[in-house]
């Protein structure tokens, strides 16, 4: 707290508290909260994302609103700010399907040569964009991408919920999947599981039909018979 108060005494902000569950109280920026949350709504509906989606959805609305002329002033946040007007030649509208070369290296010889994507926004230290790979359900920051910003996921039949979901639930070894999930008919039968033989199985010796054995004349035929002989080894 004390150095929350000895930065803003540094840069001379004015610091105003209010009482505590009292938002009304702070109506500038319960409006601005309004604002962005209105807008991350409105994108996440727009574009088809699921909810989870809102963080991702939040900087790209702050990062429009610094960039939109204020009612009182004719320039804007961003400018006013840094003194220099923003270039929106890269602005893309929010969720809209791109394709990202995949570099030489990394392609292969057969196969797409780019990643299918969705826009997601811009990074902060450098001037590429995020994307949201809908292979991978990973996020990656790229420079060479090509958007189609009349194009989301809903209009590709997709649903990104369930690529969501699957990336979160993997199908582990122990867990059984419905046949109907793998278009197999309920009605049929499923074979039983097969148990794996065990490691010491003892099997009846076979010398074939041609094996005779003889005895001859004189041999004993008990342990206490071959003990009475004379070269038994007592």
């Amino acid at each position: 707290m004390k150095e929350a108060e000895a930065y803003l005494k540094e840069h001379v902000i004015i610091e105003e508290t209010t009482a505590p569950c009292s938002p009304q109280s702070n109506g500038i920026v319960e409006r601005k909260n309004r604002t962005l949350t209105e807008m991350v709504n409105s994108m996440l509906i727009t574009s088809g994302f699921p909810t989870c989606y809102w963080g991702e959805a939040l900087p790209m609305a702050n990062w429009i609103l610094n960039r939109v002329l204020y009612f009182k002033s004719n320039i804007t946040p961003h400018q006013q700010w840094l003194g220099y007007q923003a270039f929106l030649d890269k602005i893309k509208v929010w969720g809209c399907l791109s394709y990202i070369r995949i570099p030489d290296i990394k392609r292969p010889k057969l196969g797409p040569a780019a990643n299918r994507c969705v826009f997601l926004g811009f990074t902060k230290d450098s001037d590429a964009c995020r994307f949201l790979n809908l292979g991978t359900n990973s996020i990656i920051e790229a420079r060479d991408a090509e958007s189609f910003e009349d194009k989301s996921i809903k209009d590709k039949g997709l649903s990104l919920k369930d690529v969501t979901e699957n990336a979160e639930k993997p199908i582990t070894p122990n867990e059984s999947i419905s046949p109907e999930a793998e278009g197999i008919d309920a009605e049929e039968e499923t074979p039983k599981a097969i148990e794996p033989p065990s490691k010491h199985i003892r099997k009846q010796k076979d010398f074939g039909d041609d094996f005779i054995t003889y005895n001859v004349d004189g041999d004993p035929l008990t342990f206490k018979e071959a003990m009475q002989f004379k070269d038994a080894i007592l």
